[in-house]
């Protein structure tokens, strides 16, 4: 199986399960490529969060 290129500029984001993220971390540094993890779990709380403070009031 070949993998294809895709242009990207800058790092890539990775957000999901830590032990998943680090295996996709570790899987495009060998293309090269670099890239941050972020928590899942935290993101959706972050989101969630964020929402609620743009929703109005009673």
């Amino acid at each position: 199986m070949r993998a294809s290129r895709v242009a990207v500029s800058g790092p890539l984001t990775i957000i999901g399960e830590p032990a998943l993220t680090a295996r996709y971390l570790h899987a495009l540094g060998h293309y090269g490529e670099q890239a941050r993890c972020l928590d899942g779990d935290a993101c959706v709380l972050a989101g969630l969060r964020a929402a609620l403070e743009e929703t109005p009031g009673p």
